[in-house]
């Protein structure tokens, strides 16, 4: 069905090279970004939009650009807010939810979970409202476009203490027994090495030895018994104090209580998870992002390594999990930044390492390019550039981009050359998109999206 989608024509930049390494289907004029097999299309992909340039000696303009979902990625996407940076997120997340349309090509058991930080994508899945002044512009793009099909409503989860959007959210809890020392560490504001730090983790080593499901009111018991313990001899009251008066502020926040993990629920193939984190505060959204990254880590490689064996010996195969999971997180910056690490900062960069062994592809998006950690953005393989204003952030975002940009755009009667005043002359729904076997970035411009975006500008 993707080959009824419409030419846009219109304005286009002008390149000075050609856009080469990428599949080409001249015949449907699709191109695919992400893809490292040449040989065929790739039996996975996103519908992201068209290629906004012209190109010499071959002509890409207004090509479908749809980005490969079959091979795990890395993929950065920044911009200024406004820009189109969330939009991105949902027009990967409605690709990966497609139950019908021209705008997915996806094979079954994929499945997606977001951290919104803003919680601002509970509306993915709804029906767009003709009569809506906010979904009025984005009705008429897509019948422009001739962009068709619908998506299955994600599942949207809400940490317990936090304010309902719908109504409709399961709430989640975070077990304390699936804290690691950094989370804790983290929490408590403190270090491995400072009293405090000490205090916790001794103390949750006995808890783990006595009790393995245990609860912060677990913990809170042992400091304040601590003579029953000689692991705990050698500290000062001052200090199970210092750790108590954290522990019990936790506490009541209600988030961290033991019970059924929503990892099953995450996991479920051709599911879309949305973790509503606005109302969290920022160490906990950090904590909570950490504590589910680690766990879906684990549990796909897991899963995969029995496939494998599985593909060996012939002995049966687990389909209860899905083949491929996109983990995406909004405003990444503020949970994996370049100053003060979190406890999500390691988890994130690990993630990185190991998800192509099994099969987890990530996407960070950020309006501060230049506040996210480095390290989690160092194995980037497509990148959606959306236009910056800040030196420092454009610095750090062109510095990201897998593939050379091009060495003169012209643009709106003008050549550029300078990658800076590039990204500034970005318009709303623009990028530039880079793929890391591509021989140079290019424009896209964005597609519409068929569900309600729940960002924006505010109501009047």
């Amino acid at each position: 069905m993707s080959d009824h989608l419409k030419p846009i024509g219109g304005n286009a930049y002008r390149g000075k090279e050609p856009i080469e390494g990428v599949f080409v289907d001249s015949v449907g004029k699709h191109l695919v970004v992400g893809q490292r097999d040449q040989s065929k299309r790739s039996g996975a992909s996103i519908f992201l939009g068209k290629v906004g340039e012209r190109v010499p000696s071959t002509e890409y303009f207004d090509y479908n650009v749809w980005l490969d979902a079959e091979f795990p990625h890395v993929v950065f996407v920044a911009g200024k807010r406004g820009s189109g940076k969330s939009y991105d997120l949902g027009i990967v997340l409605e690709g990966l939810s497609a139950t019908d349309g021209n705008f997915s090509m996806k094979p079954s058991g994929f499945s997606s979970v977001l951290f919104d930080l803003q919680s601002q994508f509970w509306a993915l899945g709804g029906t767009l409202n003709g009569q809506l002044a906010a979904d009025v512009a984005q009705v008429d793009k897509l019948a422009k476009w001739n962009v068709k099909g619908a998506v299955k409503p994600p599942v949207l989860f809400l940490p317990v203490g936090s304010n309902p959007i719908t109504g409709t959210e399961r709430p989640m809890t975070v077990p304390p027994s699936s804290l690691e020392l950094e989370d804790w560490l983290s929490l408590l504001g403190t270090k491995r090495f400072e009293a405090m730090g000490q205090a916790i983790a001794t103390c949750r080593q006995v808890a783990v030895r006595t009790k393995p499901n245990f609860e912060i009111a677990d913990l809170v018991a042992i400091l304040q018994r601590p003579q029953q313990y000689q692991d705990l001899a050698t500290f000062q009251q001052s200090t199970f104090d210092a750790v108590l008066w954290r522990l019990m502020a936790l506490d009541e926040t209600g988030l961290f209580k033991g019970g059924q993990s929503v990892l099953d629920d995450i996991l479920t193939p051709d599911r879309c998870s949305i973790v509503l984190m606005r109302d969290l505060p920022e160490d906990l959204k950090a904590v909570t992002v950490a504590v589910l990254m680690r766990q879906i880590e684990r549990a796909m490689s897991r899963h995969h390594q029995q496939r494998k064996v599985a593909a060996r010996t012939g002995a049966p195969e687990d389909r209860s999990k899905p083949s491929r999971i996109w983990v995406m997180i909004d405003e990444a910056h503020l949970v994996c930044p370049a100053g003060d690490k979190t406890s999500a900062n390691e988890v994130i960069v690990d993630y990185v390492k190991r998800g192509r062994d099994a099969g987890l592809s990530l996407v960070l998006a950020t309006q501060q390019p230049s506040a996210i950690d480095a390290s989690a953005i160092s194995q980037v393989d497509v990148t959606i550039l959306h236009k910056l204003t800040i030196d420092a952030d454009i610095a750090a975002a062109t510095a990201r981009l897998p593939a050379p940009l091009p060495s003169s755009t012209r643009v709106r009667e003008k050549d550029i050359s300078d990658p800076k005043l590039l990204v500034r002359e970005l318009a709303p729904g623009e990028a530039l998109i880079s793929d890391s076997e591509a021989s140079r970035t290019f424009v896209l411009r964005l597609r519409p999206r068929v569900s309600p975006h729940g960002g924006g500008e505010p109501m009047l």
